[in-house]
């Protein structure tokens, strides 16, 4: 379990466990699956998700994968879950995430991705909270 995330800010590196749990939503959002040359294969990216997964079950399976791959680095204990609502060519996912950190501290995020035709639809509404 690494410690600290990198942050290209000055703030450097995040260190406080509800900053990384945020920051690594954040990550997951707006990372871009082949970015780096030295972790291809290893990034958690939804944007990948949607544009490689065809079916909703499938994408609900490599959000909960990803996101827990990621948070796992990060956080002795994780948990996620991930409920689906269809409507026509609309699906929300909802996320639930709950980390254990070494301090024995319980953080959560819920949050509600909103997805038609392979597009998220609420990014405004799912960085607020998020970003600083």
């Amino acid at each position: 379990m690494a410690g600290s995330i990198p942050h290209l800010s000055v703030e450097g590196w995040i260190k406080n466990s509800e900053q990384k749990l945020l920051k690594l939503f954040e990550y997951f959002l707006t990372s871009e699956y082949s970015q780096t040359n030295i972790y291809f294969g290893n990034i958690a990216s939804l944007k990948y998700i949607l544009q490689n997964a065809t079916e909703v079950q499938e994408i609900k399976e490599d959000i909960s994968k990803s996101l827990y791959n990621m948070y796992e680095r990060y956080f002795t204990n994780v948990d996620i879950t991930v409920d689906i609502n269809e409507n026509g060519n609309s699906v929300e996912y909802y996320v639930n995430i709950v980390v254990i950190d070494e301090n024995d501290n319980t953080y959560r995020l819920d949050k509600s991705i909103m997805v038609t035709d392979n597009n998220i639809k609420n990014m405004d509404e799912l960085m607020s909270g998020i970003r600083e």
